[in-house]
């Protein structure tokens, strides 16, 4: 049975083939290579004092050793906590002090990139998977090559099961900083089983892995593929041309991406009309709408593969996914449940809604996540009763409100029309506006700060900063998007600037959010 993560791990390695399983550049792992490293880093981390429960944060580029640590923290009952490398300090410490990480895996070269922040870091241990040389920190730094551990054995293992808490995803909310959001083992088996099943993965797969592991997309691919016994090979971003190279050596035959992926690969094909993809057997599409163009293009360009549009919210993982002969059918829309969830959409009375009317989709049944770590009035907004259990029932069983707005055609497919909050989804990132306003408002200069995303082609949604700066000065838009560069991960480092006089006031002496965005998009704000 595979219901941990620890259980996958050993059923994938009885199940050895004797290939390699992931490939990162020149460096390849068999099945018995990571469980040796998981064992081995398992051990290690007994070793310096982390227990069931506890948190421990990776903060690695994606490699080999990502890999290992996330089933090392699992084998070992804690919680892996994955944190993007594109964060800066002040991201990581929110993350590290809002779950109390203790122990954090992480290269050289990421943490000599903190510079001085790095003794602001609260956790007590530091793993390393390179030499640490040269680096003042007032905890205790362990180099993986010089801590030959025991691997942990059988009767060391913790008692798991597949209610415990595996993970914490963190992902901005309409508000404030990044929320964590905790899966249990059950949560992540169950996506890896649904999703490897709807898209046909078998073990003669070769998927090419783009998207991070803090990403629960990205997450999945690799959990799917230790379920599913695919080969693996990670790639962390790379340029369109890049993409088409490595499709094409690698003869991938599975790739997931978000909506930039698939209209940077149409750029590289349409200027390189004679490549030819003839492995690439399936794509998936989520992380943001895919436009109707740009299906139309996939499809008159991919005519050998398979096209699956999907649609999820990290709170449940995965909702929909639109079958491939569906896609030149409807092209708009996010298809159906995925098996083993229902999907109702309701009206703001809380009522079943009609065909063609609008409500906010509520998601039922498999995947959906304990909510919002140390957060209970933001998990009780989103997992509610379940509203179509009658006669006072309904609180005994608990469903996924997720915010978005949807319609259902007479059919049942379901279409996307927008969010209730104001999140930005840009390149698959959910991006929380004031987390930019807030790091914005830290410029020298700038007394007010609104934050909007705009519909873009390319990106999904594109960032758009109103800044309101003191009089005779001489800050100006090239000075704000350097000091976001310098201060923000690169997805929320707005694509334009507005230098304003003053802000337009609603009734409640707040920035008027509409009238912004009812000025860009008349050409007003000349953008």
């Amino acid at each position: 049975m595979k219901r941990t993560l620890p259980e996958l791990l050993d059923s994938f390695l009885e199940d050895d083939d004797g290939r390699a399983f992931l490939k990162s550049g020149s460096a390849k792992w068999s099945r018995p290579d990571l469980y040796e490293k998981c064992m081995q880093w398992a051990g290690l981390l007994c070793d310096i004092g982390v227990k069931p429960g506890d948190r421990v944060g990776i903060y690695l580029k994606k490699s080999l050793e990502e890999v290992g640590f996330i089933f090392a923290v699992a084998c070992a009952g804690a919680v892996f906590v994955n944190i993007h490398p594109s964060n800066k300090a002040q991201q990581l410490n929110h993350i590290i002090k809002d779950c109390d990480i203790q122990v954090l895996v992480s290269s050289p070269e990421l943490i000599r990139a903190l510079g001085s922040a790095l003794g602001g870091l609260s956790v007590k241990h530091i793993i390393m998977t390179g030499d640490p040389k040269g680096l003042a920190f007032s905890g205790k730094i362990h180099k993986i090559s010089d801590n030959i551990t025991t691997a942990m054995s059988d009767s060391q293992r913790p008692r798991i099961i597949d209610a415990d808490f595996a993970t914490i995803l963190y992902t901005s909310g309409s508000t404030g900083k990044p929320k964590g959001i905790v899966q249990t083992h059950g949560n992540l088996i169950e996506g890896a089983e649904i999703i490897s099943t709807y898209v046909r993965n078998t073990s003669n797969d070769r998927v090419l892995s783009l998207l991070p592991f803090s990403f629960d997309y990205g997450l999945n691919q690799l959990l799917s593929g230790i379920f599913v016994g695919f080969q693996l090979v990670l790639a962390a971003y790379l340029f369109p041309l890049d993409i088409l190279k490595l499709l094409q050596k690698e003869k991938i035959t599975g790739l997931a991406g978000v909506p930039t992926i698939w209209i940077d690969l149409l750029g590289v094909l349409e200027k390189y009309p004679d490549a030819d993809l003839p492995n690439l057997r399936y794509i998936t599409n989520s992380g943001g709408k895919l436009f109707k163009p740009t299906v139309e293009k996939l499809s008159s360009r991919l005519t050998s593969t398979d096209i699956y549009l999907m649609y999820g919210l990290t709170e449940a993982f995965r909702s929909t996914y639109l079958p491939p002969e569906q896609v030149k059918i409807r092209p708009e829309s996010i298809g159906k449940a995925v098996p083993n969830v229902e999907i109702i959409v309701v009206n703001d009375a809380g009522e079943i809604c009609k065909p063609n009317e609008v409500g906010e989709l509520v998601h039922r049944g498999a995947l959906i996540s304990k909510g919002y770590w140390g957060d209970p009035e933001k998990t009780n907004k989103i997992l509610r009763p379940n509203p179509l259990l009658k006669d006072n029932l309904h609180f005994l069983e608990t469903v996924i409100y997720s915010g978005d707005l949807v319609w259902q055609d007479d059919e049942g497919f379901l279409y996307f029309v927008g969010r209730r909050d104001n999140m930005i989804k840009s390149s698959g990132h959910r991006i929380s506006p004031d987390e930019v306003v807030e790091t914005l408002l830290e410029a020298k200069d700038v007394v007010n700060a609104a934050v909007i995303g705009v519909e873009d082609e390319h990106l999904g949604q594109k960032i758009v900063a109103f800044i309101q700066i003191s009089k005779q000065v001489k800050t100006n838009e090239k000075d704000i998007i350097y000091f976001a560069k310098k201060y923000l991960p690169p997805q929320m480092v707005p694509s334009r600037v507005i230098l304003m006089e003053r802000f337009p006031i609603n009734k409640n002496g707040k920035v008027d959010m509409n009238k912004l965005k009812e000025d860009l998009k008349s050409g007003k704000l000349n953008v």
